[in-house]
């Protein structure tokens, strides 16, 4: 089941955005960890909503770092 939660994540994540091609996705404990670096605050919260809207997802950790020269 967690392979799958992380499977569409990473989808989602790869067909929305470029930017997010270096988020890291895994999940502990029922938690959804973000991990990585972003372009953009804005790329950091889209990951989070993107996140959000997949089935299974009950909490998300955003430890997505932004970081302009990436």
């Amino acid at each position: 089941m967690h392979e799958e939660i992380v499977d569409r994540i990473v989808n989602a994540l790869n067909s929305r955005h470029s930017d997010m091609k270096d988020v890291a996705v895994s999940v502990q404990g029922g938690a959804v960890l973000l991990d990585g670096k972003v372009r953009s605050f804005y790329a950091k919260q889209m990951a989070q909503v993107l996140t959000k809207h997949i089935p299974g997802v009950r909490q998300i950790v955003n430890r997505v770092h932004v970081q302009q020269d990436c």
